[in-house]
């Protein structure tokens, strides 16, 4: 699994129906890697049907035409997926009236862009709240909008399940958008059928994904906890983490990454801060808000056993380094410690023999420190737990005391 990214998902019929007319999918391709849940409707045969058709199409759609515009994308492929299902009716008249709902998340070189039809759902969970992404195209949703009925109204409203756009029926709204602002270095994003988020309250949701474990088991969870409540629809559920942001490094120049949209130029950087040994919990070393540079990306963990023992697998940061004047694939396995073969499982399309400068690598670290101000290399290298040799080598250039929002990089263990 590529260490900047994490998933898990489910799907159940639910308690009261035997098939499922859910579907998801996770697939690479030329557009990004697309997460998508599909709800589907019109009967047993329709809904299951106009599920799996949207989903592959999707698919199909991404994989054969890259769109440079990532939301236009998603559009189009929306746009695919409604001619495909339109199609379908047509070879076989008795699936007229099945649709079905799609939302989508899809990530490209380190940003995200959503899409939503009908109700299905994208939220995003950080530590301290659950928040809806996506605008739901739903009756209820109109009557939210039009200030005829509260939230509390809403929640329980009769006509909740009735739904404005879906995919192979009627007129087609689709919302699209950048959402790379809402990735944070503790977000999580939980794509989802009305299955859940009609069983399973936004706190009780909130609960039970900020639980430090697997996200492949919190998934499961989230299902038991919709079927444990009534169970009375589908339930399909996907939840993704990404790291923050792709870092972009030219020799020793940590270059910001600036993005646009709607003609105003952001620039940023969400840097998660901290320190992970084997056999040992994370522990967190705190740094000040400084600009856009705000905290350390960090490695993560996924919690495992080891001998009986409970311990910590690291996922590294993955960060973009281009290789300077001179520079050559050894050279970088010898600043940061790691291996030829460590450097090639992330390396696939470079021939180390062949790289030179401004061939841009991935490169393995524990972590990306931004620095407060008056800090020195051996203070950092006490508090990650990290040689003071192996952080000196692979930081030459520094300057002690290293100055405030100097990057230092931090080698894996």
């Amino acid at each position: 699994m590529d260490a900047n990214l994490q998933f898990g998902n489910c799907t159940h019929p639910g308690v009261v129906r035997s098939q499922n007319q859910d579907y998801f999918g996770f697939f690479e391709t030329p557009n990004g890697r697309l997460f998508v849940v599909c709800d589907g409707m019109g009967g047993h045969v329709g809904g299951e049907t106009a599920s799996h058709v949207a989903v592959n199409a999707l698919r199909d759609f991404l994989c054969q035409k890259t769109v440079e515009d990532p939301e236009l994308a998603l559009r189009e492929a929306l746009e695919f997926a409604n001619q495909q299902l339109l199609g379908v009716v047509e070879d076989r008249p008795e699936l007229k009236g099945m649709g079905t709902t799609a939302i989508l998340l899809l990530e490209r070189q380190g940003r995200l862009y959503m899409a939503n039809v009908g109700d299905s759902r994208l939220y995003v969970s950080t530590s301290g709240e659950l928040r809806q992404l996506s605008r739901d195209h739903s009756l209820v949703q109109r009557l939210l909008d039009q200030k005829l009925i509260t939230p509390e109204q809403a929640a329980d409203h009769p006509k909740r399940n009735v739904i404005t756009s879906a995919l192979g029926v009627g007129e087609l709204t689709i919302d699209t958008r950048e959402i790379s602002a809402e990735n944070s270095p503790d977000a999580i994003f939980m794509l989802c059928s009305d299955g859940l988020s009609n069983m399973v309250a936004d706190k009780e949701m909130q609960r039970m994904v900020r639980q430090p474990r697997p996200l492949q088991q919190l998934a499961e969870q989230l299902v038991d906890k919709a079927n444990e409540l009534g169970g009375t629809d589908n339930i399909s559920v996907q939840l993704v983490r990404f790291a923050p942001v792709s870092i972009l490094l030219r020799g020793q120049e940590l270059l910001r990454h600036k993005w646009a949209k709607g003609g105003i130029a952001l620039a940023g950087l969400l840097l998660l801060v901290g320190i992970l040994s084997i056999a040992k919990s994370p522990a967190y070393v705190p740094v000040p808000n400084v600009d856009t540079l705000s905290r350390s990306l960090l490695a993560d963990s996924l919690p495992q056993r080891v001998d009986g023992k409970d311990s910590f697998e690291i996922l590294p940061v993955l960060a973009d380094y281009r290789l300077g004047r001179g520079e050559e694939i050894q050279d970088v396995l010898d600043r940061f410690g790691i291996t030829r073969m460590d450097f090639s499982a992330h390396n696939m399309h470079v021939r180390p023999d062949q790289a030179g400068n401004g061939d841009l690598v991935r490169v393995p670290v524990l972590a990306l420190h931004v620095c407060q101000g008056g800090e020195s290399l051996a203070s950092l290298a006490q508090a990650y737990g990290c040689p003071l040799e192996r952080l000196q080598r692979a930081n030459p250039d520094a300057q002690e005391p290293l100055e405030a929002r100097a990057v230092v990089f931090v080698p894996m263990p």
